[in-house]
């Protein structure tokens, strides 16, 4: 059943008011909000300089401002993209601290440029262990053994929400994977930074070769199609009924994961694996005899190690670590910019209704993910139905 965070609507309606549905030239505002920490914001924006309002015109809207001091606690990937994420946090005058998923290093430069500008920035998370924050805006719900919001926690992924919802909570989360425009990241923004990913590690052509790509969600979708596009053969493998008869309706060859005398055969005559279904060990715990994949491209683009201890990590491309982040910019961002946008304008729901939002995992907002999300296509020349045909929000429950 849909939940609608009422405040976030609100929030919907200063951005419409604030000329987030006419992009014709957004730009931040001249009036620079009071921060809480002696940061300079000169030196941030001139790092962010290379990501116009051409590119991202939701991270250069201004979010509402807070009327009292709000510590916030941003834990993602921290690339050149999340510098502007955090930048829009710090002109609307929250109190900022950030740090950076395990499962990603942090690029070097954009430490370096919050640490020159006085950002609190934590190197391990442990550091962070008992401190108080109001909100964190989390990835993977890294943080839910060790940080305890005072007003609750935005989630970025689909694996942090489930375990969040699988968490007894003593504060309410609003997951933003739940929505449309999570597939503009998770699905087009991933699969088109896997295959250019690929294409730097691998160096060779994969047309008329065969890959077999473990899992169809959102994140698998997005590679099957750019696989496909590049012209290489796609099969893709699931156990789930409702994704295997999408796949077939796409025309791709599927597989049956649970029959794995099926699964072992087809493994041995493709040219590549890539794993997308964002289980840890996955195929360690399937099969036990690594020569399967001998001679192969072996790929991972979750957020997990999908292959596990039967492969070393120099046997899969980048150390298994997702393909796309090999990249300086592993997902454009194009495809970031609604995401991150949406991850911080949650803040707003959870600080309006603070006293009367229950202690479990809120969906964002229909009406806001709508509008998003038609902006989107607009300022990109694209459709909501273009989208459709690639990520399936119907699959998704949308």
């Amino acid at each position: 059943m849909m939940i609608v965070c009422q405040s976030l609507m609100r929030a919907s309606s200063f951005a419409i008011e604030n000329g987030l549905a006419s992009l014709v030239n957004p730009v931040f505002s001249n009036t620079r909000e009071t921060t809480y920490l002696m940061i300079d914001l000169n030196l941030l924006e001139s790092y962010v300089d290379k990501f116009p309002s051409s590119v991202a015109p939701f991270l250069h809207r201004s979010l509402p401002a807070p009327t009292k001091k709000i510590k916030i606690l941003n834990n993602i990937p921290l690339t050149s993209e999340t510098i502007l994420k955090i930048f829009q946090l710090i002109r609307a005058g929250f109190d900022v601290t950030v740090t950076s998923t395990e499962v990603v290093p942090p690029r070097q430069d954009a430490v370096d440029i919050l640490k020159q500008a006085g950002v609190n920035y934590a190197n391990t998370h442990q550091e962070l262990a008992g401190k108080s924050f109001d909100v964190v805006l989390d990835c993977c719900a890294e943080f839910l053994d060790i940080v305890q919001p005072a007003l609750g926690a935005v989630e970025l992924t689909r694996s942090g929400a489930q375990k969040f919802r699988e968490a007894q909570l003593s504060y309410p989360v609003i997951s933003v994977d739940d929505s449309r425009i999570k597939a503009l990241e998770t699905c087009l923004g991933t699969g088109d930074g896997f295959l250019r990913g690929l294409e730097y590690l691998n160096q060779e052509s994969i047309i008329k070769k065969t890959f077999i790509v473990v899992g169809f969600g959102k994140v698998g979708r997005g590679v099957a199609h750019y696989l496909r596009q590049q012209g290489a053969v796609v099969a893709v493998a699931e156990r789930a009924h409702q994704y295997l008869q999408l796949a077939a309706n796409k025309g791709y060859v599927v597989i049956d994961t649970r029959d794995l005398n099926v699964f072992a055969d087809r493994i041995q005559s493709a040219d590549g694996i890539v794993t997308a279904t964002g289980k840890k060990h996955l195929l360690s715990h399937l099969f036990s005899n690594r020569e399967l994949f001998a001679n192969k491209i072996l790929a991972n683009v979750g957020a997990e190690d999908e292959f596990g201890d039967l492969f070393a990590d120099s046997e899969v491309l980048h150390n298994k670590l997702p393909v796309n982040f090999c990249l300086e910019n592993a997902t454009k961002m194009q495809y970031l910019d609604p995401v991150f946008y949406a991850h911080n304008l949650a803040i707003d729901g959870l600080v309006r209704h603070q006293n009367s939002l229950e202690n479990k995992v809120h969906i964002l907002d229909e009406k806001i993910d709508h509008e998003i999300l038609e902006a989107w296509c607009s300022h990109h020349g694209t459709t909501y139905e273009a989208i459709d045909a690639i990520a399936d929000f119907n699959e998704m429950g949308y």
